[in-house]
């Protein structure tokens, strides 16, 4: 069965008040705007040409999703950012700026197909134009976006050069992007790639059956583990890896050409790093 859900549309001055309304009416209670924005990092870059008309608008959906099932999203627009929902609800909520009147607006909608949902945005350019470039070859504007996404479920994120930030789920996670900065702080199996970008990864979730893995071409990783913690950690990277741990951690590492082994509190989940040239840094503390 496939169900075909539109976004229902609201006007918005600033994304930190969606973000709150879609906490406020699914995840628990209302949340401060500065803690709201917290909760998603900073604000998505707002345009700086004070000559430049922009024009915002927003909106959101919401729907209940089950565990073990799936939500893929594909913004090349912009950004993503993903918490955990506290309910069996899915919020999606974003941010759409648009820069000229004569290209059309993006369509947004919500597909769900046995369990697996999609967040699809269409509009007649693949792509987004650079900020005062050639609007002919690109979408005037950005799109960011907002989702909280029930524990248990899975979440497949690509962008192209916009951050992916996913802080507080529960669940299985795969994410790409191009030269976008990415930021996991979350539990479950993640898969993390990016060409460019840099990645940081926070890792207190140490069950051995969950699996870990972060590739890059010549993105620096970050790797912070939890002093406590008990992980087998293998990098490899044509550039610096370097291990850095605190003076009450135990853990020993094993070095060869290229690549390096941590074994954090004995050994035990199994982490995987892997560049091309990017700069490895593991700490422990």
């Amino acid at each position: 069965m496939v169900r075909v859900m539109q976004l229902r549309f609201f006007s918005s001055a600033v994304l930190i008040l969606l973000v709150l309304t879609a906490c406020s009416d699914q995840a628990g209670p209302v949340v401060e705007p500065q803690a709201a924005a917290n909760q998603l990092g900073p604000d998505p870059a707002m345009p700086t040409d004070p000559d430049q008309d922009f024009k915002l608008t927003s909106f959101k959906w919401d729907g209940p999703m089950q565990a073990g099932e799936r939500l893929r999203v594909r913004n090349p627009y912009g950004d993503i950012r993903c918490r955990k929902s506290g309910t069996q609800e899915l919020v999606v909520s974003a941010q759409i700026q648009t820069f000229t009147d004569w290209q059309p607006a993006p369509e947004v909608e919500v597909v769900e197909t046995n369990g697996n949902f999609e967040i699809r945005i269409s509009h007649p350019h693949p792509a987004r134009a650079q900020f005062g470039g050639d609007y002919d070859k690109g979408f005037a504007g950005r799109i960011d976006l907002a989702v909280l996404l029930p524990a248990g479920t899975a979440a497949d994120f690509a962008t192209t050069d916009g951050v992916i930030r996913v802080k507080g789920f529960n669940g299985d996670l795969v994410a790409s992007t191009g030269s976008g900065e990415m930021y996991y702080k979350a539990s479950g199996s993640f898969d993390l790639g990016t060409e460019s970008g840099a990645v940081e990864a926070t890792i207190s979730d140490f069950a051995p059956d969950r699996r870990g893995e972060i590739h890059t071409t010549t993105g620096s990783v970050s790797l912070w583990l939890a002093a406590n913690g008990a992980a087998t950690v293998e990098a490899d990277s044509a550039g610096t890896i370097e291990f850095r741990a605190g003076d009450d951690v135990r853990a020993e590492e094993k070095r060869a050409d290229q690549s390096l082994q941590v074994l954090l509190g004995g050994g035990g989940r199994h982490l995987k790093i892997n560049s091309e040239s990017g700069i490895v840094t593991i700490l422990a503390d």
